[in-house]
């Protein structure tokens, strides 16, 4: 009996090892994948950022453009609609 014990003991420590590999080898996949997303949305974030300075620029170039549309019919490069609000 004792030996029968032994090999059920062995077989069992065996079969949660390999179950742990498992669950590591997947582990270790699902970190890799991460990894690489996260490197891509840092690499895309870098991309599309603009400097506080350039965003500056473009509201004061849209400002002047709508203060020129406002002042003249057609001297403006902004497409704007003319309406009326009444309460």
């Amino acid at each position: 009996m004792d030996l029968v014990g032994f090999g059920i003991a062995v077989g069992c420590a065996a079969l949660s090892l390999t179950i742990a590999g498992i669950l590591v080898t997947k582990r270790v996949k699902n970190r890799r994948k991460w990894s690489r997303i996260l490197e891509i949305l840092a690499e895309f974030e870098g991309g599309c950022s603009t400097s506080t300075a350039r965003l500056r620029q473009v509201v004061g170039a849209m400002t002047v453009e709508m203060h020129t549309g406002l002042a003249s019919d057609g001297g403006s490069k902004l497409g704007m609609l003319c309406f009326v609000c009444e309460d």
